[in-house]
């Protein structure tokens, strides 16, 4: 991807730099991420099943970039700032027990899951912040030379998280066609902060209750009729990676009520689902789209929408897999702190939420081990920041792939990502710049199973 030195006018777009990189020559964003799970089933008695998970994460991550490009007054140089580097040396482990239970309650069939969960992250985060340097450099004669920050990077501060839940969920058949959902959790969570600069450490326990309760109902052999009430908590994964570790956040609540329908098209081996939702979010953390490291909260931000989804077989060896959705964001409650001063930013919309997408997807199996696809992806506008004076343009990109199945054990993808090679803006920041989207990729994956 690369940064297309745009400017609040569209005019001072320049595209023949539309493909250049102006970032430094030993810019890097490196992940070395080890996963190790251990999952044990058993089957104690006739209608009990008892389950465990244990696994051991450890990430390793480095960020380094010049992280701000903007062109000069005359249109001639590109002023690079904020020298950047930021490491995660992190590890988590945890452990998932549960229990099965296959009954009957009145006569009606009943499935009980109860369970207990555990985990702690701990974080070392290192950065150079505050993040100083800066240079200037020729778009058209380009020189990437090297990064070089007046600020060490040091270690800045230490973070742990642990949490602890129970769990339980119960599925009823109340009746031949209907079954009733309902669910409960309790996290007992705590986050302690070790500032390595300053000494300062500081704490916070959080203790929140969710659930959902929730109805299906099968009036036919190929059409089943949902409808849920959740409530829910983001992790603390915000308070733990951002810069600072505040421990002045709340966590971030959230509730949602979702009706829906699944039905089934046998003559074309084919399935359909709808659903309409409303999404409401309290706490949320957010980033200044100028200024990353820079987050607050939200007090409210809504998302009312549908989904349609469809999937099919109408011939055999040739598949169609299709999707779109259209939503309502806002930000209901957003006192948004600019220069110091709250500005209401009530009724606009989230910056980077895309109102309207879509896609298509269709492959083809020419012979029995290889197959064809084909797809494209639309993705609407989108606000650039949330004062909603700038936004992102819409976009369309098609996709191709071809693979071959050797055996059951060994199948070879080769994708083409953008395949019209079209510039697209992925993301922004504030109408000021715009990240473009890769262009044509060539990506060849091997799936190996044993």
């Amino acid at each position: 991807m690369t940064a297309a030195p745009n400017c609040r006018r569209r005019r001072r777009h320049i595209p023949d730099l539309r493909r250049t990189s102006f970032n430094v020559e030993n810019a890097l964003v490196r992940y070395n991420d080890r996963v190790g799970r251990l999952r044990l089933e058993y089957h104690a008695a006739p209608g009990l099943l008892i389950r465990n998970e244990s696994y051991y994460i450890t990430s390793k991550r480095h960020w380094r970039n010049a992280e701000s490009y903007a062109l000069n007054a005359a249109g001639t140089r590109v002023n690079r700032s904020d020298y950047l580097e930021i490491l995660h040396d992190q590890e988590q482990a945890g452990n998932r027990f549960d229990a099965v239970v296959d009954g009957r309650i009145a006569g009606r069939a009943n499935r009980l899951v109860v369970g207990l969960e555990w985990y702690r992250t701990r974080l070392i985060h290192s950065n150079n912040s505050p993040y100083g340097g800066a240079s200037v450099v020729d778009p058209h004669d380009f020189m990437p030379g090297y990064f070089v920050s007046p600020v060490p990077t040091v270690a800045s501060r230490r973070a742990e998280m642990t949490t602890g839940a129970f769990f339980a969920e119960d599925v009823l058949d109340i009746a031949a066609d209907w079954k009733l959902v309902a669910g409960l959790r309790r996290d007992a969570m705590n986050f302690d902060n070790l500032d390595l600069r300053t000494g300062v450490a500081l704490g916070k326990d959080y203790h929140p209750v969710t659930g959902r309760v929730g109805a299906v109902w099968k009036p036919a052999a190929q059409l089943s009729l949902y409808g849920q009430f959740g409530t829910a908590t983001d992790p603390l994964s915000g308070a733990l990676s951002l810069p600072n570790g505040s421990v002045s956040y709340d966590l971030t609540r959230g509730r949602q009520l979702e009706f829906g329908a699944k039905g089934g098209m046998p003559a074309v081996k084919g399935e359909w689902t709808v659903a309409a939702y409303r999404i409401e979010k309290r706490n949320l953390l957010s980033r200044d789209p100028d200024n990353p490291s820079v987050a607050q909260q939200v007090g409210q931000q809504s998302s009312t929408g549908l989904e349609l989804a469809f999937v099919a077989e109408p011939l055999r060896g040739w598949t169609i897999d299709a999707n779109a959705a259209v939503l309502r964001a806002r930000y209901d409650d957003f006192k948004e702190i600019v220069g110091g001063v709250p500005v209401a930013r009530d009724g606009n919309t989230p910056a980077g939420v895309p109102e309207r997408t879509a896609s298509l997807w269709t492959r083809y199996r020419f012979l029995p081990q290889w197959d064809a696809g084909l797809g494209a992806r639309y993705v609407g506008l989108r606000q650039s920041n949330s004062a909603n004076t700038a936004n992102l343009p819409a976009y369309t990109v098609l996709d191709a792939s071809l693979a071959w199945r050797q055996s059951s054990a060994l199948t070879l993808v080769l994708a083409v990502k953008n395949l019209a090679d079209r510039d697209y803006a992925l993301s922004g920041s504030g109408g000021v710049r715009w990240l473009l989207g890769a262009p044509r990729t060539l990506q060849l994956t091997a799936r190996t199973s044993f």
